[in-house]
């Protein structure tokens, strides 16, 4: 396995340091291209996340050149995140508390969560306030950014998931 910042885009970045003994971070994930890449290798470089402390505190991070994102700075749970791209901002508006993204945000979705962290264009992938129509791109506030499957929910942005 490749070691270092770009390895496993899409992967259980946590979980995996943990085991093998990798750097230790606080947080970590990847904002991937695309909601249904199974193979993990479509992440987006370029991309700010910004994660919000229940104490207010601010973390952020910019995605490198796989989309892989990480911080051993300490973030008061429960938190919320945003990622901005191409100047469009899509924010997950329920509190978490795992930090380790990759457990809710896999290919298939998990506690919720609407599938892979994803940033595209909200001409592509919509946009929604209060409940979205069916393919227009706007996701429930269940614990991610929103997404493409058009999923509808209150206080949704559609166009991104995860955190």
């Amino acid at each position: 396995m490749d070691k270092g910042e770009e390895m496993e885009p899409g992967g259980d970045c946590i979980g995996c340091h943990a085991q093998d003994g990798g750097p230790s971070y606080s947080i970590a994930g990847t904002v991937m291209a695309i909601e249904d890449d199974d193979q993990g290798c479509l992440g987006l470089g370029g991309v700010l996340v910004e994660v919000i402390g229940a104490d207010g505190k601010k973390v952020r991070m910019m995605t490198n050149s796989v989309g892989n994102f990480f911080s051993s700075e300490r973030i008061a749970k429960p938190y919320t995140a945003k990622i901005t791209s191409d100047g469009q901002e899509f924010a997950m508006v329920t509190p978490q508390s795992d930090t380790n993204c990759a457990s809710c945000h896999g290919s298939t979705g998990k506690s919720g969560a609407a599938g892979r962290i994803v940033a595209f264009d909200i001409g592509e992938g919509g946009a929604s306030g209060e409940g979205g129509d069916p393919g227009d791109g706007g996701a429930g506030d269940q614990g991610g950014f929103g997404s493409n499957s058009g999923a509808g929910g209150e206080n949704s942005a559609g166009g991104a998931t995860g955190g």
